[in-house]
Formats: C-alpha cells, structure tokens, sequence
C-alpha cells in the first residue's frame, strides 16, 4: 500500500520528471527576464524548480513573493510543504490553514494531520485523518484510498488513546476532576470515530483500551467530588459508542449496561444530594437522564414529580406526574408510585376535601382494579404470581383507603379464592410440595383474619388447611425422609385447629360445615364425645345431610357404640337426605365398606342396609353397577320406597342405560306423583336419548 500517495508534493507533480540540471536552466532563465519576475505563473515555476533542487529558502521566498499578486491554493500549499521539510511545522500548519479557507481536498487533509503529528499534537491528527476519511467516503473514491487514511487514523488513535489512558490514571490519583471528565469525553470520541470507519483498518487487540473499566476506576471520585451531571454525560457518550460496535462488541458494552449505569447513578446523587438538601442537583441530573429516553424515562420522570412535591411545587409535580399516568408505556409499579406521590402530597398539604383529591383517589381505585382483572385472568402467570401481585394491590388500595365499598370485600373474596387453590394442590407431588402449598393457603388466611378479624369463614379455612397438613404428616405413608424434608415448614397442631374452629363459630354458628370438621377434629384425636355433641349441632341445623348424619354413625362405631351406630342408621331418613354442602365421610372407604358388611351380616333383610349397600357402590366408592344394582333390587324387594326407584334410575342413567332409567323414574312418580327429582332425571334421560 502506498502511504506516500497522498503526500502533498504529489499534488503538484509536473516537474517530477524533471532533472536537476534543467531545472537550474529555468531558473536561470527566469532570473535573467525581469518580464517574468513580475508574472505570477513564472514565480510559481521557479519556486518550484527551487523545491526540485531542496533549496526550500528560495523557495520560500518566491512563493511569498507569488501571494503579491494572488493568493493561490497552490502558492500556500507549497509554502506549507517548503516549511514542512525544514522543520519548521507551525508556519507550515499556518499555510496549510489558509489554503483550507480555498479549497479542500485528501492532500491537504493528510498533510495537515502529518505536521500535526510532527507537532506531537495527535489529537489534532487524528481528527485531519478522520475529516480526510469523511471527505473521500463522500466524493467516492476507491477502497484503497479509504484504507490509507483509516490505517492513519487507527495508528494515531493508538498512540492518542495511549496518552489519554495515562493521563486520565493521573488525573484519578490527583482528584482532578474537570481535567478527569476532559480526557473521558475525549477518549470516548476518538472510540466512536474509530468504530464508525473500523472497515477501512484492521484491528488491533494489542492497543484496545479497557475504557469502560478506566471510567469504573475513576467514578468514585467523580461522585465524591460532586461530579454528577459530568460522570452522566460519560455515560451517555457511552450510547453513541454503542451504536457503532460490531455486534461481537456488544457482549463488552450494551445498552442494558449503559441503562443500569445510570441508572446507579441516579440512586447515587439521590442518596448524596438528599443528605446536604441539594434536591437542585438532583432535578438537574433527572432532567438530563431523561432527555436521553431510554428505558427508564418514565422512573426519572416520577422521581422527578416526587422531588418537586417534596419542595412544595405541587402544580409542577402534577404536571410531571400525570405524563407518567398518561403514557401507556409506562410500567404499572411506576405509575402505582407516581399515584400515591399525588395522593399523599395532596393530602400532606391539607386538601384532603378537595375534588382533586378524591378524583385521583377513585382514579386509583379504578386502575388498581384493572390491574387486578388482568392478572387474574391472565393464563400464563403461575399461582404464586397471581397471589403476590393481588394481595399486594389489595393491601396497597385498603393501606390508601380507597373505595371502601369494594376493596375489603374484594381482599376477603381474593383471600378465600387463593387459599383454596393452594389446598387443591395436585396429590401426585411430594409431601414437601403439598405441605408447603398448604402453608401457602395458611398464610393467606392469616392475613384474612389480620385484615378482618371478624371473617369467620377465614378462621373455617385457616383451621381446615391446618388440619391438611396434620393429616399428611400422621399418614402412614409418610416416611421419614418427608417428615425430614418438612421440617423447617410450619406444620401446626390440632389445639390450633380447635381455636380456629371455634372462633368461626363463635362468628357465626349458623354454617353447619364448621361443626362438621370441628367434630371432624375431635374425632381425629380421639375425642368421641365432643365429636358427638358437634355433629349433634350440625345435624339440628339440617338433619337431612347424608353425610352428616352418615358421620355421626362413624363417631359411635369408634366410640364402640355398636348398638346405637346401628339404630341411627336404620332410623336415617331416605326421602330427605341431600348431598350438597358437606361431601366427605370421617372414615375412609374401606372402614366404611367393612362396617356396612357386618351390619348386613347382623341384619341381612333390612331395606335401609341395603339401599346403603347400594348407594355405596354406586356414589361411596368407584361406580360396581352389578352390585348396586342387585343391593338396590333387594331394597325395592323389602321396602315400596319411591327413594329406592331414584336410585335404581341414577344407577341405570350412570351406566347409560337411559330407557331403564326412565321407567324407575316412573315407578318412583306411581309412589308419590309430586316427586321432583324423579321427574327432572326422566326429563334429562328423555333428552339424553334424544341427543
């Protein structure tokens, strides 16, 4: 490659192939005609026949002579080049100067970075090689004229990024800061000049300067000395850096980077300026972060509104805060903050009844409400999620005391819809898991009963995930390595279950579910007697609860009551029962099984222990339509009970045998013409066969 191309001799090269001799000819020739002393080309001929000959003095004097008739591009550039070659590289840089004021061209460029770097001023040269580079890219000249001037510019940043690095280490020793930020800035440019034209030289890792860490080493002392608005303009020369890397560059400085740098900073000149009351410099650092617009312009807006509140500039605080409202870019916790910032500014300066007020408390109200639809509603937060972000914005909406028509009753609705969703966890996960999802449900309800010590559904539930967890860990298929595993999980005892139950009654004494599991407890612990008189309780707020009056013939089978298990059991009440709001037995099936067998043993033709032997294979246990079948004929055998022949239809309805199905119901209807339920299972066995 031909470095020399572009030396400015080049520019004039008419009389390169002219030898020595003839050109002390013309010059005598010239000196012998006093004509041609005054013609300008005539002087510029012999000047350069004098630069041919190396007597740039002569030269020089002709050429001077020359601008006393024009002041030509020509007579200055070789002026400039005569004083170049003897040394003398200011007056060479003046004339080069004043030929840039006629005309610009690549030799001129090169030539002027040349005497720069002669002058030990590389600054200056890089920055004639990078105009010159500019200058070619635009009039289009060949790849190979681009890449003489870019290996210059890359050479001379080298050296200049070398002397910037040393000076700016200096400068960090010496705590002196205007000069620190000076070199900063400096260095950044030549950085950003040499990754826009990075295809026109080649690279050179040997002379890559670790920048970002040189503005680490010295940021401290910026922030020390107060250099805050300085250190954010490094930081946001750092983007244009940014935008001219390779994309292989961009693992070494990227946007997220230059974000997070700033937005330390930002915390930064908070904490200290908060500390000697300078909230001036911080409103100065925010307004100049947020003309950069980058990710987090709308936090530095309401930090901003936040600071002008805190100074008492209420309407300028508004004003900034309702562009965070307004832009619907702006994350949902940004605009919560910006929200409360009104609301308690306004009310701190004691305007709690005016409309403005009140108008941004229902605008609150609102939006949270929407926030909260949302995330119920949306399918790909998991449960966890969904719980955090509602609770906390039910907390946050009773905390401000909005809207208290909604939201408590909303917080108990959340609560309860939560802790359910925990207690159904799936059964097919360890026993850590579904431990630890029922603490989960546990603590939601703790925090029910903290918001509302009056909710006694949220004592119900407290003491009925509690008694989840008893059970799990009294199972005999938990080994111990869960019992290990659990450990450090809240696990609770029975007492707790006790109290909690009896808190709900004594709420409400009217929800027969609370009597049912808290004899449900007692029976678990063995104690029979109390287990009675609760589901006693029950059973006179509706006797005709199946599985409660069911429940109550397991407490006297354990409590060894055989006799009377049995009469309750002979005496229960087939046309009235219902299932609906308690669905579980205290015993488990096979207990249940068992006991129904050895009163069918003891009482082998009685109608009742039939009916049950049926019910039981058709509802208790998985669905045997053999045996319910042939239990439930020889209940219709003993007894003409209407109950008997709905029993058989939902039997035959199970298996899908719907015209059977519907003559049962008609059998049913013959006994009592006003049965309901027989005529609403004919009517869905009609429509079944007519699908």
């Amino acid at each position: 490659m031909d470095y020399n191309k572009f030396n400015i001799e080049e520019k004039y090269d008419s009389y390169k192939n002219i030898k020595n001799e003839e050109a002390e000819k013309i010059i005598f020739k010239l000196s012998q005609n006093e004509i041609m002393e005054l013609d300008y080309d005539s002087i510029i001929l012999k000047s350069k026949m004098y630069l041919k000959l190396d007597k740039f003095k002569e030269a020089i004097e002709c050429l001077k002579k020359s601008l006393s008739f024009k002041q030509s591009e020509e007579a200055y550039d070789l002026l400039s080049f005569a004083y170049y070659e003897i040394s003398e590289y200011k007056e060479a840089l003046n004339y080069v100067n004043l030929s840039f004021k006629i005309s610009e061209d690549e030799f001129l460029y090169n030539h002027k970075a040349k005497i720069l770097e002669k002058l030990k001023d590389y600054e200056g040269a890089f920055n004639s090689y990078y105009e010159g580079l500019k200058f070619l890219i635009h009039n289009n000249k060949s790849y190979g004229d681009l890449e003489i001037f870019g290996e210059n510019l890359e050479r001379v940043g080298n050296l200049l990024k070398e002397k910037l690095q040393k000076r700016i280490i200096r400068f960090i020793t010496e705590k002196n800061c205007e000069e620190l930020c000076n070199c900063y800035i400096r260095l950044l440019e030549i950085i950003i000049k040499e990754e826009e034209n990075d295809q026109y030289h080649s690279f050179n890792t040997a002379n890559n300067i670790n920048y970002l860490h040189l503005i680490e080493i010295g940021r401290q002392v910026l922030l020390d000395c107060g250099y805050f608005l300085e250190l954010l303009n490094i930081y946001k020369t750092l983007y244009k850096v940014e935008c001219n890397l390779e994309y292989e560059d961009l693992t070494y400085v990227n946007k997220d980077y230059i974000d997070k740098k700033i937005k330390d900073l930002i915390v930064e000149t908070e904490d200290r300026t908060s500390l000697q009351h300078k909230e001036v410099v911080y409103l100065q650092v925010l307004e100049e972060a947020i003309s950069i617009g980058n990710k987090d312009f709308n936090e530095y807006l309401y930090e901003k509104g936040s600071i002008l509140f805190k100074t008492l500039k209420y309407n300028e605080g508004l004003e900034v805060l309702r562009k965070v409202l307004n832009d619907s870019n702006a994350k949902t916790s940004i605009k919560i903050k910006a929200y409360q910032c009104i609301i308690i500014g306004l009310e701190n300066i004691g305007i709690k009844g005016l409309e403005t007020y009140e108008a941004y408390k229902d605008e609150f109200s609102n939006f949270l409400k929407t926030k909260v639809d949302e995330v119920l509603k949306d399918e790909n937060l998991t449960l966890d999620e969904k719980c955090n972000v509602v609770l906390e914005q039910c907390d946050r909406a009773l905390n401000m005391n909005l809207d208290n028509s909604y939201w408590p009753l909303k917080t108990e609705e959340v609560c309860l819809f939560f802790g359910e969703e925990y207690e159904e966890t799936p059964t097919n996960q360890s026993n850590f898991k579904i431990i630890e999802s029922y603490n989960k449900a546990i603590k939601i309800y703790d925090k029910l009963i903290q918001f509302n010590e009056y909710c006694a559904h949220g004592y119900y539930r407290k003491g009925r995930a509690i008694v989840l967890v008893l059970r799990i860990l009294n199972s005999s298929d938990t080994t111990t390595k869960d019992s290990r595993m659990v450990h450090d999980l809240h696990c609770y005892s029975y007492s707790e279950v006790i109290f909690n139950l009896n808190k709900a009654i004594s709420l409400n004494n009217t929800n027969l579910k609370y009597f049912n599991l808290l004899s449900r407890t007692h029976f678990e612990i063995g104690e029979y007697e109390k287990a009675l008189a609760y589901i006693d309780k029950a059973l006179t707020m509706d006797e005709g609860e199946l599985y409660i009056y069911l429940n109550k013939v397991f407490i006297l089978i354990r409590s060894h009551k055989y006799t009377e298990a049995i009469d309750a059991l002979l005496r229960l009440s087939f046309k009235n029962t219902s299932i609906g709001r308690v669905k579980k037995t205290f015993l488990p099936k096979k207990d249940i099984l068992n006991f129904l067998m050895g009163i069918f043993n003891i009482y082998p033709r009685q109608e009742k222990i039939y009916y049950l032997m049926s019910y039981y294979f058709y509802y208790l246990s998985d669905f045997n339509y053999k045996k319910s079948l042939i239990f439930i004929n020889n209940a219709i055998e003993l007894g003409d009970d209407e109950r008997f022949f709905l029993l058989k239809a939902k039997i035959y309805l199970k298996n899908r045998e719907y015209e059977e199905a519907i003559k049962a119901c008609e059998d049913a209807i013959i006994i009592d013409d006003h049965y309901d339920e027989a005529y609403a299972l004919k009517e869905q066995c009609i429509n079944m066969i007519a699908d």
